[in-house]
């Protein structure tokens, strides 16, 4: 099957020009199974929510696959009521992000996507994470993955 946020975050990859390597494996669908089923280590498991303001863009949250995000603290970030960042439903992230649950990445080449890595993920070199399939992880040097996405990067995770 043809995940459209896939091929698109490839593409991505690719015309970036930076070293990365994709592993496929079993699929999962949250960040315990990703612990049990990878065989990466964990303290670099880079977990995406994916979050919406109502009414307007998206934010691929990437933290530390243990940590929780803060809402208030995205809230703070965004300038926008905690009431208005929504997580999104998973029908919502397939059509508009066209990634699956389980396999959304901190990588899209779409206009309504920011991207933000939490703080406490910069001392890691290279991260593993998803890339919009639920079968697919991708291992890169956080500091690429920065540049690509233009992330911003800001303590996002519960204390």
């Amino acid at each position: 099957m043809s995940v459209p946020g896939y091929d698109e975050n490839l593409r991505l990859l690719q015309e970036s020009g930076v070293s990365f390597a994709i592993h496929e494996h079993e699929p999962y669908t949250n960040h315990q199974e990703m612990g049990d089923k990878l065989p990466f280590p964990i303290e670099a498991l880079l977990k995406t929510i994916a979050f919406r303001i109502k009414d307007s863009f998206w934010i691929l949250a990437g933290i530390r696959a243990p940590d929780r995000a803060d809402y208030k603290k995205l809230a703070e970030v965004f300038g926008v009521k905690r009431g208005n960042i929504v997580a999104g439903s998973l029908d919502e992230i397939l059509n508009d992000l066209g990634q699956e649950i389980g396999g959304v990445g901190p990588l899209s080449s779409r206009k309504n996507v920011k991207v933000i890595i939490d703080e406490n993920l910069l001392n890691l070199g290279t991260v593993y994470c998803g890339m919009g399939r639920r079968d697919i992880t991708l291992e890169i040097q956080l500091n690429d993955l920065i540049n690509i996405t233009n992330a911003h990067t800001i303590l996002i995770s519960k204390e």
